[in-house]
């Protein structure tokens, strides 16, 4: 059987076996699914790694009876979920793109997005899903402060004093999407991609991500460890989705 979240044309498949999780540190991640999981009686864990998200495929034992696997299953992820609540994406089986558009979905929320130092990858990742133009009004790469301030409202007073990597900036870039669109939803990103252009205060891998849900907004600062630029921009991206992801499901669980 297949299904998806009320209002979305195309089906996706849900696996009620598998979690998906996310954090800024994927394999540190791995392993505390690991230990989540070590405590767990009747079922093995399989873990799947689509970078920098990590899932957790919950097999129940040959031993457990046929009649009784359902329930061990369910009981073992139920556990795992709530030993992990803060990385959890989906106890379903959807990636963090699919869980946010799922999401906005069924409380027919609107979405706009606005980014720097990731170049469109958070619009490009919410736009690979399915129905996701349902969600999403605009996507926007606002990469000079000029543009951030024309386009986005950003105050160039504001840039002058904290800089285009800022958590004012952010803050800002968030409210000018929600005034330029009307949505209901909004993310920002900014921050040093590398491998050049940090400094000691202000060091590569730093990024600023915003969520923002009608007058809820929020703001983090993330250091990021990344190898390389490709690994940060997906991190980055990643994070920014997970904290409006966060903001929504506090209403209900996808």
């Amino acid at each position: 059987m297949r299904r998806w979240p009320a209002l979305c044309s195309v089906p996706v498949p849900v696996r009620r076996n598998r979690l998906v999780f996310f954090g800024d540190a994927p394999e540190a991640l791995a392993r505390d699914v690991i230990s989540a999981g070590s405590g767990l009686v009747d079922v093995r864990l399989e873990l799947e790694t689509d970078f920098p998200e990590v899932a957790a495929v919950v097999h129940p034992l040959e031993t457990v009876a046929r009649s009784k696997r359902r329930d061990v299953v369910k009981a073992a992820c139920r556990k795992l979920a709530q030993r992990l609540a803060g990385n959890l994406v989906s106890r379903f089986g959807f990636s963090l793109p699919e869980a946010l558009v799922g999401s906005l979905t069924r409380r027919r929320l609107t979405l706009a997005i606005g980014e720097s130092c990731t170049g469109g990858l958070v619009s490009h990742l919410v736009t690979t899903v399915p129905g996701a133009s349902r969600v999403l009004r605009l996507g926007v790469v606002a990469y000079s402060n000029d543009v951030k301030s024309s386009l986005l409202g950003v105050r160039e007073s504001t840039l002058v004093k904290h800089g285009a990597v800022s958590r004012s900036v952010a803050v800002q870039m968030l409210a000018g999407l929600v005034s330029a669109t009307g949505t209901d939803a909004a993310i920002s990103v900014t921050g040093i991609a590398g491998p050049t252009g940090g400094t000691a205060d202000k060091p590569v891998g730093l990024v600023y991500v915003g969520a923002r849900l009608g007058q809820r907004t929020r703001v983090v600062k993330r250091v990021l460890r990344s190898r390389s630029r490709r690994m940060f921009m997906r991190l980055a991206a990643f994070s920014a989705m997970k904290l409006l992801l966060d903001i929504v499901r506090s209403g209900g669980e996808l």
